[in-house]
């Protein structure tokens, strides 16, 4: 009897759990003609301009090395 009355106590409680879900959009950096650009979802953004950018590392600081 006190199995029934937990499994629908669980059962009642996942019942009403929101579903949700978020599209996280895409971010990515990279290099074109030497500059370094960062994609975010379907728009471009180019982040240097005259610099010779030839090799990315990551920066906890988030600025570009």
């Amino acid at each position: 009897m006190g199995f029934r009355i937990f499994l629908i106590c669980i059962l009642s409680c996942l019942t009403f759990i929101p579903i949700a879900s978020a599209e996280v959009p895409l971010k990515a950096a990279f290099i074109r003609n030497h500059q370094l650009w960062m994609a975010e979802g379907n728009r471009e953004q180019q982040l240097t301009k005259g610099q010779y950018v030839y090799s990315l590392k990551w920066s906890y600081d988030c600025l570009f090395e």
